[in-house]
C-alpha cells in the first residue's frame, strides 16, 4: 500500500499490537503512522481454539478510540494474523490428523468380542476371551479380559492369565470366545484414550499459562487429537507429583508420538522439562514430554500394575519385587508381554524415544 509515495508493508511484523495500544497522531497534522516495527516485536502465537494472540488483541480494541490507521486497517491486521502464527498451527493439526488417519494412529471403536462358546475347544495354553465379568462360585470375580487354557497335574481345568486362575465351570465356558487376531482384538477391546498418555510440566502458578495449556487441550479434545486431558486432579506438584501438571490421554503409540512433536514444536515456550516420578516412570518421547503406556482403566487388562519402570509398566505376579521399581528384568518381561498383545499400538511409543 502507497502512502504519499513511500510503501507500508502490512504483511510484516505486527505493527497494529502497539498502535492500537498507544495514542497516535492526528491525521490533520499530516504524520504518517511508522513504517516499521522493532525487531524485537513478534507475533504472538495463535491459541488453540484456531485465533491468533495477535488477533484477539485487534478485536477487543476498542475501534472507535483507536487511532486512525488502525480503524483504517483493522480488516488488514485480522486477515493478516490469520495468515500467520494461527494458519501455521491450524495446518500442523489438519496435518496431524490426516496423518493418523492414513497411518496407524487411529484407534478403532471400543468392541468386546462376542461370547461364541461352541467355537472354543480346551486345548492347554489356548488363548481365548472371557467376554463378561463374572463372579465365580467360590466368590471371586472373573474380570473379562485376555486368559488362557490350564491344566493342573491332577487334569481339573481352568482359565487363568497373570493376575490368577479360575476352575473352568459351564458358567464360564457360556461367556467364552476364540482369539483369532489377538493384537486387532486386545485393541479393540481397551477403552478409548487408554494406552499412552503424556504428561506435561508447566509453572502451574502462572495462571495465564495454566489458561492457554487448558484451551489448547480442549481446542485438541474437540477436534478428537487427544481423548481427554486433566489438569491438576490428583497430580502436579500441589499433590506431591512434580512433573504432572497435566495428563493428556492418546491411546496409540504412533498418536502419542506425532502429539508430542506437536506441543514440542508449537508450545514448547509453555513447558518445562519433565521432572519427578516422570523421569522414573514414564519415557521421553522430546526433551519436553515425558509418556508412559497405562492400562489400569481397562477392566479387561488387570494383570499389569499402574506403574512400571520408563513407560512400561510391570506385570502382576512375575514374582519380581518392584519396590524401588528400576528393575530391568521385570521391564523387559512386561514390553514382551505388551508387545506380544498389542503390536505397535505399544511398540510405536518408543520409536524416537529415550530413557531419561
Amino acid at each position: 500500500m502507497n502512502s504519499g509515495g513511500k510503501t507500508l508493508n502490512l504483511c510484516s511484523s505486527p505493527w497494529w499490537v502497539d498502535l492500537a495500544t498507544a495514542a497516535g497522531p492526528n491525521p490533520a497534522d499530516g504524520v504518517e503512522p511508522p513504517e516499521t516495527v522493532p525487531a524485537q516485536d513478534q507475533a504472538p502465537p495463535a491459541d488453540a481454539a484456531g485465533n491468533s494472540a495477535a488477533t484477539a488483541l485487534t478485536l477487543s480494541a476498542p475501534e472507535d478510540h483507536a487511532p486512525w490507521w488502525t480503524q483504517r486497517y483493522f480488516k488488514t491486521a485480522i486477515e493478516t494474523s490469520k495468515h500467520g502464527a494461527e494458519t501455521e498451527i491450524d495446518d500442523a493439526i489438519s496435518r496431524l490428523l490426516d496423518d493418523v488417519a492414513r497411518h496407524k494412529g487411529h484407534q478403532p471403536q471400543f468392541r468386546m468380542p462376542t461370547a461364541d462358546p461352541g467355537s472354543v475347544a480346551f486345548e492347554k495354553g489356548r488363548a481365548v476371551w472371557v467376554t463378561k465379568t463374572l463372579l465365580t462360585e467360590q466368590g471371586r470375580s472373573l474380570i473379562r479380559g485376555y486368559y488362557r487354557f490350564l491344566l493342573d497335574q491332577e487334569g481339573n481345568q481352568y482359565v487363568g492369565n497373570l493376575r490368577g486362575c479360575y476352575p473352568l465351570t459351564p458358567e464360564i465356558m457360556a461367556v467364552l470366545a476364540p482369539v483369532t487376531d489377538l493384537q486387532k482384538e486386545a485393541v479393540e477391546a481397551l477403552p478409548r484414550g487408554i494406552g499412552w498418555k503424556l504428561h506435561l510440566n508447566f509453572d502451574y502458578t502462572d495462571a495465564a499459562i495454566v489458561k492457554k495449556i487448558r484451551t489448547l487441550l480442549e481446542a485438541m479434545k474437540q477436534r478428537g487429537i487427544i481423548d481427554t486431558y486433566k489438569i491438576g486432579c490428583g497430580g502436579g506438584k500441589d499433590c506431591d507429583q512434580p512433573g504432572k501438571e497435566a495428563t493428556v490421554y492418546i491411546g496409540h503409540g504412533y498418536k502419542a508420538k506425532k502429539v508430542a512433536e506437536f506441543l514440542e514444536r508449537h508450545y514448547s515456550h509453555l513447558l518445562l522439562a519433565p521432572e519427578g516420578d516422570a523421569l522414573i516412570d514414564d519415557i521421553l518421547l522430546n526433551p519436553m514430554i515425558a509418556a508412559r503406556f497405562d492400562l489400569t482403566k481397562s477392566p479387561a487388562e488387570c494383570e499389569f500394575n499402574q506403574y512400571g519402570w520408563h513407560g512400561v509398566p510391570f506385570v502382576h505376579g512375575d514374582g519380581r519385587p518392584h519396590s524401588p521399581r528400576r528393575d530391568e528384568a521385570a521391564r523387559e518381561y512386561a514390553y514382551k508381554v505388551l508387545a506380544e498383545r498389542f503390536g505397535e499400538f505399544f511398540t510405536d511409543g518408543f520409536v524416537g524415544s529415550r530413557r531419561p
